[in-house]
């Protein structure tokens, strides 16, 4: 027969044992019910740049959809300048409960190493949750310049090193590094020249005060009419659009794929739940004509990187970059 102390001592063992299992439990029973109850207001997509750009046109196509599945306004805001780390400083700071998320560009993988002194890390600050579209650049030349391959280019620029314009938005801009990669690959010196925009860049590009600039979508317009001429994509693939224009690898230089790419993330600590749930959501919606037909228009390729292999590349490009400015010694001005 078991004493009142033994029943005591063992009653006292099973309610510890009990509420041991329900704090085990209840973690993931709460972000299950989390997750199922949000959102209960309105989510804010942030855009870290003014808008009209091509991440402004992806994060309103996207709410518009979001918003019917969700049941709640999503509100684009648009928080821009210093090339995207004030909107994107805002974010990091904000509560990880999913009503805040950031519609990032290849540029936040860049701007740690341009700017040391931010008070975000591009991958630990953030959850990603996916890369939903890119573009590969072109180096584009005038119409009637005398370069008609890398190639030749190339050995323009090792007869003169330093003396052939590269044009670009600014320091650490996409264009600006990708030039710089390039000239790091071929032993070669561009003159980087910055204008504040991509309208005074491209009529200085055809007005000859430069010779040539590396872009994306934009510029295919200005290729159309005949004013300018396409030397190489940066990308893996050829564009469908210009069959005849060969990659970066094809052109002699293997492993040049830089590519603009735009993603959806939430501040650090998003319930791995929540996390699914949005990730499920968003790409439901960039399968909807809704969203895609926007990007398209944009020349925006749809992509589907879940979570873990968006967080990798991101990995992967800050490093690279780093490695790109601290050779270049490239600063912000």
């Amino acid at each position: 027969m078991l004493s009142f102390k033994t029943t005591r001592r063992r009653s006292v063992l099973t309610a510890f044992a009990s509420s041991m299992l329900l704090a085990a439990v209840m973690p993931g029973g709460a972000q299950a019910q989390t997750a199922s109850k949000w959102p209960d207001k309105p989510v804010h997509i942030v855009v870290p740049f003014t808008a009209g750009g091509p991440a402004d046109i992806i994060a309103r196509a996207l709410a518009n959809s979001l918003s019917s599945s969700w049941g709640q306004p999503v509100v684009v805001e648009n928080r821009g300048g210093a090339n995207g780390t004030i909107g994107t400083a805002y974010v990091a700071r904000a509560k990880p409960d999913g009503h805040t998320l950031l519609l990032a560009a290849v540029s936040h993988v860049m701007n740690p190493s341009m700017f040391p002194k931010l008070t975000f890390d591009p991958v630990k600050s953030f959850t990603p949750i996916s890369r939903i579209g890119s573009y590969p650049m072109a180096l584009i030349v005038q119409a009637d310049s005398p370069f008609r391959t890398v190639g030749e280019l190339t050995a323009a620029m090792k007869k003169a090193p330093g003396t052939i314009a590269v044009a670009s938005t600014g320091p650490g801009s996409a264009p600006h590094l990708a030039a710089a990669l390039m000239e790091q690959a071929s032993g070669t010196k561009f003159l980087h020249v910055s204008y504040q925009g991509a309208g005074p860049m491209f009529m200085a590009l055809l007005a000859g005060e430069v010779k040539a600039s590396f872009q994306g979508g934009l510029a295919l317009e200005h290729v159309r009419s005949g004013k300018l001429r396409p030397l190489a994509v940066t990308g893996s693939e050829r564009l469908t659009e210009y069959p005849d224009v060969p990659t970066f690898a094809e052109s002699g230089y293997p492993g040049y794929d830089v590519m603009v790419w735009y993603g959806l993330m939430a501040p650090a600590g998003l319930e791995p739940e929540l996390l699914q749930r949005i990730y499920r959501d968003v790409q439901r919606a960039m399968g909807t004509a809704a969203v895609k037909g926007p990007m398209e228009k944009a020349r925006i390729a749809v992509e589907d990187m879940p979570p873990a292999a968006f967080k990798q590349s991101m990995e992967r490009e800050t490093a690279l970059w780093r490695k790109v400015i601290q050779e270049g010694g490239i600063k912000a001005e």
